[in-house]
């Protein structure tokens, strides 16, 4: 188990106790449930090929390959937010939703390894991030 730190003032501190007090959960049960239902917007970036600044997001297929036991597993990732830049049509990943996607399909592959069940061949994405 380890530990995530997050920094707030003591009113932030005392609102959160209260919010956990109040719908009688611990506050790590608070801040999974809140990590599952919170829903951004996604702030507007630079297309990394034509610098226009509107990209948009777009659900695509994306497909991780990992090694188990001397096999290259594929795992399709399916609704994947894919960044789309509307003016030059380009397609290109955020490196850090990808890198921690592929730690989270590590996880599910030890998991399915651990309790002797086949590896899953497709997550859907908005389902493998849960807590």
């Amino acid at each position: 188990m380890e530990y995530l730190v997050a920094t707030m003032s003591d009113r932030q501190k005392t609102i959160a106790k209260l919010k956990g007090s109040l719908y009688s959960l611990s506050l790590d049960e608070l801040v999974i449930r809140s990590i599952d239902e919170a829903e951004f917007d996604v702030s507007d970036m630079n297309c990394l090929y034509c610098d226009k600044q509107k990209t948009v997001i777009r659900n695509k297929l994306k497909t991780y390959k990992e090694m188990v036991n001397g096999k290259e597993v594929s795992i399709d990732v399916t609704r994947y937010p894919m960044n789309v830049c509307p003016s030059c049509n380009a397609e290109f990943d955020n490196m850090d939703v990808s890198l921690y996607l592929q730690q989270l399909i590590r996880y599910e592959i030890l998991k399915a390894l651990r309790s002797r069940k086949p590896i899953p061949e497709k997550f859907r994405f908005n389902e493998i991030v849960k807590m």
